[in-house]
């Protein structure tokens, strides 16, 4: 990008220097900024980014009052930096439901929102005065690998109870739900936004994109998790949006089913092992990511890798030695075949994690834990 103006560097002194700034900048200013008129400096790639000290970035828009399209801009404010955001419907009022998204929504995403949510307008302020949830990205992104460990526990379990213990399984499913909505998907959020405001010591461009390229594929892996546990309530002819039914519908829907074959037993086994290995390797890729050890984190993509192949052998043979050749699967059978498609991509979405994190910090200084 070509600058706007080149400016001489006038020394002051004997110690600092000096360089005018843009009037026109100043005055695209808020009152605020401008009666405040004091700048922080960023040191990032032996260059210096100079940005207003108060920044109050507001966001207006009138949007459809439905529930997609008010949680899309809510998030994309949130994500964009934005510290104040008023969103009004089109036509009519949002009605209860949407109402009841936004601020669920709102209260898990970040502790420092102020909501403003009604039929009128829906919207947040960021309380100024309170710190952000992260002092560094690394610090994030261990934060979400301790979470993503858990789900991936949850996902093993959950496939383990499928025909045997079909409560079990709808119990598992629905919290790889809540903890990718509530607690995963939240620090992603988190970690776009702590990028987009500046608000994590950066030494580099570097170091931006370590974070959100990480915290992506991490994300991408908590989803494949939660695409386990829908795997298998499809097993029950459930769809994920039955999940919201109360816990005795669910039960009651389940045991429904015909008992599971044979096959299905053994497939569940299959993963059960798959599920333990990824939770060992995601230990090891964050003690790898902590140390910024590029040597250990191109361990684990070879390790995810191998892992994905090992899972796929396993499938087959099971599936073979049970079924038979030319036997048809059930479809109970062909729900738990699905389950790998999903459990695959866990170790993949690994592996590029893994790889993104070696390829950003091969080069980096060494940074001592």
């Amino acid at each position: 990008m070509p600058p706007i103006k080149r400016k001489r560097v006038t020394q002051v002194g004997s110690g600092a220097y000096s360089i005018y700034l843009p009037k026109k900048w100043i005055d695209a200013w808020s009152p605020e900024q401008q009666e405040l008129r004091e700048v922080d400096l960023h040191f990032i790639n032996n260059s210096l980014l100079i940005v207003p000290a108060l920044r109050r970035r507001t966001f207006e828009a009138d949007v459809a009052a439905e529930i997609p399209h008010v949680r899309l801009m809510l998030q994309s404010a949130y994500m964009r930096g934005h510290h104040e955001v008023t969103l009004r419907p089109v036509s009519g009022a949002f009605d209860e439901d949407c109402v009841a998204m936004a601020r669920d929504f709102l209260r898990h995403l970040d502790e420092r929102l102020l909501t403003t949510v009604g039929p009128e307008s829906i919207g947040y302020s960021l309380q100024q005065n309170m710190p952000p949830p992260f002092t560094s990205g690394p610090d994030l992104l261990q934060l979400m690998t301790t979470k993503l460990r858990e789900m991936v526990g949850l996902a093993g379990e959950c496939v383990e109870a499928f025909g045997s213990r079909p409560e079990r399984a709808l119990h598992n499913a629905r919290l790889l739900h809540s903890l990718q909505e509530e607690d995963l998907s939240r620090l992603y959020l988190q970690a776009i936004r702590l990028v987009a405001n500046l608000e994590l010591p950066l030494g580099s461009v570097s170091d931006f994109q370590f974070l959100d390229l990480v915290a992506a594929e991490l994300q991408t892996v908590g989803m494949k998790c939660v695409a386990v546990g829908h795997a298998v309530i499809a097993g029950y002819g459930l769809a994920p949006s039955d999940l919201q039914l109360p816990r005795t519908e669910l039960t009651r829907r389940a045991a429904t089913t015909e008992e599971l074959p044979a096959v299905v037993v053994a497939i569940v086994r299959v993963y059960g092992r798959s599920f333990e290995e990824a939770r060992d390797l995601l230990g090891r890729f964050s003690a790898a990511l902590q140390a910024r050890d590029s040597a250990a984190l191109l361990g684990v993509v070879v390790e995810a890798e191998e892992a994905e192949r090992v899972l796929n052998r396993r499938l087959f043979a099971t599936i073979e030695e049970v079924v038979g050749e030319g036997k048809a699967l059930t479809p109970a059978a062909y729900a738990a075949y699905q389950v790998r498609h999903a459990a695959g991509s866990v170790f993949s979405g690994l592996g590029r994690a893994a790889e993104r994190a070696a390829s950003l910090t091969a080069a980096a200084e060494k940074v001592t834990p």
